[in-house]
């Protein structure tokens, strides 16, 4: 009975340590996900936190001298001076904001270019809120309308690169009565992790153009 319970207490903790290694894994990706260095550090610090301790419970001491060894040459490699680039990336992600979202500090709107006849010149007369926050597998909505003559036409980015339309991202668009309105409406749904950002409407007629800028963050 002795000999069962010490191999029933021997599998236990490592699946303990299996699953801790396993939940710490994906909390670090997704928090540090611009980072790979500190998710490789996290990594070999947990397992061989774990290899330390089974050995304690095996006392054996030589072999707890070697992984000793090579947690101080792993730690060496991963803090020497070859990675002060890369730790002084790791600090400007961090400052940016709790999301790092990659343009915080964007403006919400930027006037790009204009004529002198600001009557028809184009113009955003409509659009959602500037801070979008969603839950992951909500769904996004953000509405732009434009004004101008001719009618403007608009365009939506992400990030400063031209939204790319897939399965969970779609766009409506509405021509107005009015020769001078267009509106458009992105739906993102569900939403994901990797649909957080700063969207941008441009819209833009041969008189002008100008952008409106959105800020979607995700929140628990």
């Amino acid at each position: 009975l002795a000999d069962a319970a010490k191999q029933f207490s021997y599998y236990l903790f490592i699946l303990l340590a299996l699953g801790f290694l396993f939940f710490f894994f994906f909390f670090f990706f997704f928090i540090f996900y611009q980072n790979k260095g500190e998710i490789l550090f996290v990594l070999v610090c947990l397992f061989v936190c774990i290899v330390v301790v089974w050995m304690r419970v095996q006392s054996s001491l030589l072999h707890l001298r070697s992984v000793l060894l090579v947690l101080l040459f792993l730690l060496t490699s991963l803090c020497g001076p070859g990675n002060d680039a890369a730790k002084a990336s790791s600090r400007r992600s961090r400052g940016r904001g709790k999301n790092l979202l990659p343009f915080a500090n964007v403006a919400e709107h930027s006037l790009l270019s204009q004529t002198a006849d600001q009557e028809r010149s184009v113009k955003i007369i409509k659009a959602s809120h500037f801070n979008q926050a969603f839950r992951l597998g909500g769904k996004i909505a953000i509405l732009c309308t434009a004004a101008g003559y001719p009618r403007p036409t608009i365009t939506w980015y992400k990030d400063g690169v031209e939204l790319v339309f897939k399965n969970n991202v779609h766009v409506q668009e509405q021509q107005h009565d009015d020769e001078q309105k267009q509106t458009s409406r992105i739906e993102i749904d569900p939403a994901t992790m990797g649909d957080q950002g700063i969207y941008t409407c441009l819209a833009h007629n041969e008189r002008g153009s100008i952008v409106k800028n959105f800020k979607s963050e995700f929140y628990y």
